[in-house]
């Protein structure tokens, strides 16, 4: 009797637990549901975010474009002068202005060479001498110069092709420059028409890093440097008498 007793108890306990762990389950279930649900809703909210912080960071680079772009005028204008490490540099520096058939050659153009999506001022006169300024904290300093022979790619590199005889050879030099305007990376190249035939051939002989290479191995290792086009880069041109174009 006692033994039956005792199994009933069992019976009616476990029962009991078994309902309120199914009571716990739906309870929990229940919470998970409204999390879920909650989470959601954040993630909404937090998804349209975003959104505003890049307009707002839109609206901070149009307004930092704004006022490089009426700076760069001002220098275009003679107003102001630029700020490099041997001193000023004035309009008369990059640009010639003594002899009427050089006037063709000054030309400017606003491009981003960096990648911060405010542009940079570029300059260039005869023989491709090319002066690149920037804005940094309310004053127009020189980014970078380029002697003479260069050209600026699309991606804001540097490649710099030189003609020469002796016997006739094309000397390049590409260059990468950081976030301040200082080289990164420079490689050189070269290719020389060894028996001067007028052409580039297998005869002929190229280095590519001071190191003699084939025409095919030549032709493959600079051809990542080479193709890069100039096409997004719309200089303008630029007189004393009429001032920017």
């Amino acid at each position: 009797m006692h033994i039956n007793f005792i199994r009933k108890g069992l019976f009616i306990l476990g029962y009991s637990i078994i309902v309120i762990s199914g009571g716990l389950c739906v309870a929990f279930l229940s919470a998970c549901n409204l999390y879920r649900n909650n989470v959601n809703t954040s993630n909404a909210v937090t998804n349209s975010i975003p959104t505003g912080v890049k307009n707002d960071d839109r609206q901070v680079k149009q307004d930092d474009t704004t006022k490089a772009i009426n700076l760069y005028q001002k220098f275009l204008e003679g107003k102001i002068n630029a700020i490099s490490d041997d001193g000023d540099v004035t309009l008369d520096d990059i640009f010639r202005f003594d002899d009427q058939s050089l006037l063709k050659y000054n030309k400017y153009v606003f491009y981003d060479i960096n990648g911060d999506k405010i542009p940079e001022l570029l300059t260039s006169q005869i023989s491709d001498c090319i002066f690149i300024f920037t804005v940094e904290k309310g004053k127009l300093f020189v980014w970078h110069d380029m002697i003479s022979y260069c050209k600026i790619l699309n991606n804001g590199d540097a490649l710099t092709t030189v003609l020469s005889d002796g016997p006739p050879h094309i000397s390049y030099a590409y260059n990468i420059f950081d976030y301040n305007g200082n080289d990164k990376f420079n490689i050189e190249f070269e290719k020389y028409d060894s028996n001067e035939d007028g052409k580039y051939d297998k005869k002929d002989q190229y280095y590519f890093d001071e190191i003699r290479v084939s025409k095919q191995e030549w032709d493959s290792l600079t051809k990542r440097y080479l193709n890069i086009g100039t096409d997004k880069i719309q200089w303008k041109f630029y007189t004393e008498n009429i001032g920017v174009q």
